[in-house]
C-alpha cells in the first residue's frame, strides 16, 4: 500500500464527525502491525440525526468489516 511505501509516523483520515470513530478503526485494521498512528479530522458543524443513526447501524457490522481489511491488508 502507499502507506507502507511511504512509512509515514501518522495518517490522518479526514472525513466527517459521524463517520470518524468507525473511519479510524478501519484505517487502523488496515495499517495494523505498522506503528503508524492514526488520526481524524472533522469539519465542525452540527450533527444531524439521521446520519449518526446511520452510522449506528453500519457500526454493528464493524467487527465484520475490521476482518475483511485485515484480510485484505495481509495479501
Amino acid at each position: 500500500s502507499i502507506v507502507r511505501r511511504f512509512a509515514p509516523d501518522e495518517v490522518i483520515v479526514v472525513t466527517s464527525r459521524w463517520h470518524a470513530p468507525r473511519a479510524r478503526a478501519l484505517v487502523r485494521a488496515a495499517l495494523g502491525g505498522t506503528g503508524v498512528a492514526v488520526r481524524t479530522s472533522s469539519p465542525r458543524g452540527h450533527l444531524r440525526l439521521g446520519l449518526v443513526l446511520r452510522e449506528l447501524a453500519c457500526l454493528a457490522a464493524l467487527p465484520y468489516q475490521v476482518l475483511r481489511v485485515r484480510a485484505r491488508a495481509e495479501t
